[in-house]
């Protein structure tokens, strides 16, 4: 089995845990692929340490069986444009601050979900992954997002935003802005605008929209073969295009197509690691003295 290892060192502190995971897995049979970013990090932050395995850069090697994504959410986002569509399995572990999707932590010198990724002792959630079509996307703007598409003002004044869901008119958004959301992305930017919790799965798709001058704009819920249409019109001639933390400008006048991806992203979950306890864990949800036994 030949896993790769992506990431970015962003804390020095962590390098030699990530390190030690490293050599855990050869130890354990498998061979080793490290991303260069990641490398050079180990390297910088242990000038005296050797980092495992073989290198990439932008493309995975065609040998890989997995893949570890080492950091937080915003790295197993990135992974997304790595994996471009290929299916190979992805598990997140956390050496960030809240790790709300990865699968796993290095708690200890040898945490037991090593010998169970290696062993195959976990299952897979398919998270759904959002395409758009745009003819004016700036060339080699990937088109895939798993959490969301945002579609936000530039600078001052509101956005003037029209919207299909398969050819059907929804009342006109006069707003900051607007997202699409998968279910994985209703825990990201649309809950901090009032959107839904969806667990992972549903299929469904949110609209969002960003600071609306409409009391009775609401977020929507609508079905995953769904395809949303979006024109819009803007004070400054164009608008920022985010999916996931990637950003575009988009000309004023341009026409977005949204639609579920046929591929979606093949997410690695262990035993005990589920929505509910990430929510109440992670996000202290029902969080509330009365709640505590004393």
């Amino acid at each position: 089995m030949k896993i790769a290892l992506t990431g970015r060192l962003l804390n020095p502190l962590n390098a030699g845990r990530i390190l030690r995971l490293m050599a855990l897995l050869e130890e354990k049979g498998a061979a080793l692929c490290c991303g260069e970013l990641l490398a050079c990090g180990l390297r910088n932050a242990c000038p005296d340490a050797t980092v495992p395995g073989g290198r990439f850069s932008q493309v995975l090697p065609d040998d890989v069986s997995m893949l570890l994504a080492i950091g937080g959410d915003g790295t197993l986002l990135g992974t997304l444009e790595l994996l471009s569509g290929r299916d190979i399995p992805v598990a997140g572990i956390n050496f960030g601050r809240l790790g709300f999707l990865t699968s796993a932590a290095m708690d200890s010198d040898s945490p037991s979900w090593v010998d169970d990724l290696l062993e195959g002792r976990y299952s897979i959630v398919e998270r759904e992954v959002l395409n758009v079509s745009c003819a004016d996307l700036p060339e080699g703007f990937y088109p895939y997002a798993l959490n969301e598409f945002s579609l936000r003002r530039k600078e001052g004044g509101m956005l003037s935003i029209d919207i299909t869901v398969d050819g059907n008119p929804l009342p006109t958004y006069w707003a900051d802005g607007v997202l699409i959301a998968t279910p994985t992305g209703s825990t990201a930017y649309s809950l901090s605008l009032g959107g839904p919790v969806v667990f992972p799965g549903s299929g469904v798709m949110l609209i969002t929209p960003l600071a609306p001058h409409n009391l009775n704009v609401r977020p929507l819920v609508i079905p995953p073969a769904s395809k949303v249409g979006i024109t819009f019109s803007s004070s400054s001639g164009s608008v920022v295009l985010s999916a996931d933390s990637r950003t575009a400008e988009v000309p004023d006048g341009s026409h977005l197509d949204i639609t579920r991806s046929a591929t979606p992203l093949r997410c690695i979950s262990f035993g005990g690691n589920n929505f509910i306890k990430a929510l109440t864990t992670k996000l202290f949800w029902g969080e509330d003295r009365r709640n505590t036994t004393i």
